[in-house]
């Protein structure tokens, strides 16, 4: 019974080799960048007054250079009473 688990073994053993050297090889994988590309996504800002993210260049600034999304946020902080 050995003998036979041993040539069944010995026949799979050199199907699989067989099978193996027949494959063609695949080819070398290209290397990776060693930077991945940045998006070009633009710059991202904070609203003041309501916490909104949006692109810098359309930020409206007030004299402090704070970014606001739009003229009436700006003018909505400007009237609160600063904070101590």
């Amino acid at each position: 019974m050995s003998r036979y688990l041993l040539l069944l073994l010995l026949v799979l053993a050199a199907v699989w080799w067989l099978r193996r050297a027949r494959r063609p090889q695949a080819p070398a994988r290209p290397q990776a960048p060693a930077q991945p590309a940045q998006p070009d996504w633009p710059a991202m800002v904070r609203c003041t007054e309501c916490g909104i993210h949006f692109p810098a260049a359309d930020a409206v600034r007030d004299a402090d250079a704070r970014p606001y999304c739009c003229p009436a946020h700006r003018e909505r902080h400007a009237l609160r009473p600063p904070k101590d």
